[in-house]
C-alpha cells in the first residue's frame, strides 16, 4: 500500500496519469493513488497475504461478482498506469 502512495498522487507521486495542470487532473491523480492503495489493502492483502480464498468465500466477504468488479477496477487502474509518465 505504501508503494502506491509513493508512486501516485498530485503532490509527490513519481508517475503522473494526467498532465496534473488543474483541479480536475489533481483529483484524478489523487484518485489513482487512493484507488490503487485501496485495491492493495482491501483486496490483494486479504486474499493473497492474510487468508485463503476458501476462507474468504465461506465467510461471505467476497463473492464471485466482487472478484469481477475488482478485476474491472484493476483493469482501469492498469490502463492509466500504462499511459503514465514520469514526473518531470
Amino acid at each position: 500500500q505504501s508503494l502506491m502512495g509513493e508512486v501516485f498522487g498530485k503532490d509527490k507521486g513519481l508517475l503522473l496519469v494526467t498532465p496534473n495542470s488543474d483541479l480536475i487532473e489533481n483529483d484524478i491523480e489523487d484518485g489513482q493513488k487512493f484507488l490503487s492503495m485501496g485495491v492493495v489493502t482491501g483486496f490483494k492483502n486479504p486474499v493473497v497475504s492474510h487468508s485463503t480464498i476458501e476462507n474468504i468465500k465461506s465467510r461471505g466477504l467476497f463473492t464471485e461478482k466482487d472478484c469481477l468488479d475488482i478485476l474491472s477496477l484493476t483493469s482501469h487502474l492498469q490502463q492509466r498506469l500504462v499511459k503514465a509518465k514520469k514526473r518531470p
